[in-house]
């Protein structure tokens, strides 16, 4: 009987070991996803405003700094 609840044991160390390494990457992944993703998404759109014409007459990056400096001043 011991060396079977040993077993169990180490079988459950084993599994709460790989899924604390899951939530770790998803963490770490989740972590950099988020502001990465929105500053390239405000870059592109300020960039892109800016390369169509007439419609670049609106200071686009000026506006993605103020929305910028907004966010992280909350």
């Amino acid at each position: 009987m011991p060396e079977k609840r040993q077993k169990q044991q180490e079988a459950l160390q084993k599994k709460m070991g790989a899924q604390a390494a899951k939530m770790q990457k998803q963490l770490a992944k989740g972590a950099l996803k988020g502001p990465l993703r929105k500053t390239l998404v405000r870059a592109g759109a300020a960039l892109l405003g800016e390369l169509i014409p007439f419609v670049g007459l609106v200071p686009f990056w000026t506006i993605s700094v103020i929305l910028t400096l907004r966010e992280e001043g909350k």
